[in-house]
């Protein structure tokens, strides 16, 4: 605990107060519990006090020190606490957590309003069929329309290539702009650049443009990119769960899923993709944001007539169906 109170010297976000507060409950009770064990065994090694006087009132000590821990956990809720929550939102429509993707029919139709707090959405397509570009507009549109801040992991692209593409967007140019600027025709080389500014001023009125915590603006949104492609999605999710902390993190875009990796030894790919989605479930679970998880689609779809994707056609399928509360398939 000494230890970990030295590191928080000079740490300027307060908004991590809660962070620091679980941290050090959780070091309290790491510690009871070493002692009651390092008691434990010296009881347990005392052949002259019968084991029921000695080792069970230590052990009830231990399971009471971690009962207090998760007593006030949320981990139960009761019946009516869940429906009076559930009610209220029924009254009061507008409480529900839901982010608009911008695409006025895919949220009426099959997102009830947006993307949900809590869910995960799976987006599969094959190999040039537009899923990042679709992500991408997700992406701008909770960040620069919805105020929202936005966790962007791509794990085939780095943080300057994504940001072309939403400037060529935004700035309504072509891409081979901000590629090849000897791709502009000089006639053109000063109506381009003035497009690139205007939109570039119009996005940081509406977003913040860094992450210092002294000069963000909590009423506006971010978005953010990973830029670590060799990474594992534990690691990954641990830094997303310290900026939800810091209040930066509404919604996480991954593309796409096949590219990441599990930190530990998996017997099968099938295995390790399921604890991957399991794991990043969880975390939109807990944190109660919203998941988008791009995903590849097996090739035997291109071998059909009919080459409308199915459920089935998703790589690593009934892991990535199990864990998914919505799969959109673009083709």
């Amino acid at each position: 605990v000494t230890q970990y109170i030295h590191t928080l010297n000079g740490y300027p976000v307060v908004g991590d107060i809660e962070l620091h507060v679980t941290t050090l409950s959780e070091a309290a009770i790491r510690r009871d519990v070493r002692k009651g064990a390092q008691r434990l065994l010296e009881a347990a090694s005392n052949p002259s006090v019968p084991i029921k006087d000695s080792v069970t009132p230590l052990m009830e000590a231990i399971d009471n020190s971690v009962a207090s821990a998760l007593a006030h956990d949320g981990t139960v809720e009761a019946f009516g606490d869940v429906f009076g929550e559930f009610y209220d939102r029924l009254e009061n429509p507008q409480t529900v957590k839901r982010i608009p993707t911008g695409f006025s029919e895919l949220d009426s139709k099959y997102l009830s309003g947006g993307l949900e707090a809590s869910r995960v959405v799976t987006v599969g397509a094959r190999p040039g069929a537009g899923k990042t570009a679709f992500a991408l507009s997700l992406a701008r549109n909770a960040a620069f329309r919805e105020n929202k801040h936005v966790i962007f992991a791509s794990f085939e692209m780095n943080p300057e290539q994504l940001m072309r593409r939403i400037m060529a967007a935004e700035a309504d140019v072509y891409l081979s702009s901000f590629n090849n600027p000897n791709d502009i025709p000089s006639h053109k080389r000063t109506e381009v650049l003035q497009k690139i500014a205007n939109a570039y001023g119009i996005i940081s009125n509406s977003v913040n443009l860094d992450m210092d915590a002294e000069t963000v603006d909590p009423n506006k949104g971010g978005l953010y990119f990973w830029g670590k492609a060799e990474t594992t999605v534990q690691e990954f999710i641990l830094k997303v769960r310290e900026l939800h902390k810091r209040g930066l993190a509404d919604m996480v875009i991954v593309d796409y899923l096949q590219l990441m990796r599990w930190g530990g030894r998996v017997e099968s790919r099938q295995l390790e993709v399921s604890n991957m989605m399991r794991a990043m479930k969880t975390a939109a679970l807990t944190m109660e944001i919203p998941f988008v998880v791009l995903s590849q689609l097996n090739r035997e779809v291109t071998n059909r007539v009919d080459q409308r994707p199915q459920l089935s056609d998703l790589r690593e399928s009934g892991s990535v169906e199990q864990d998914s509360d919505i799969v959109l398939l673009l083709w």
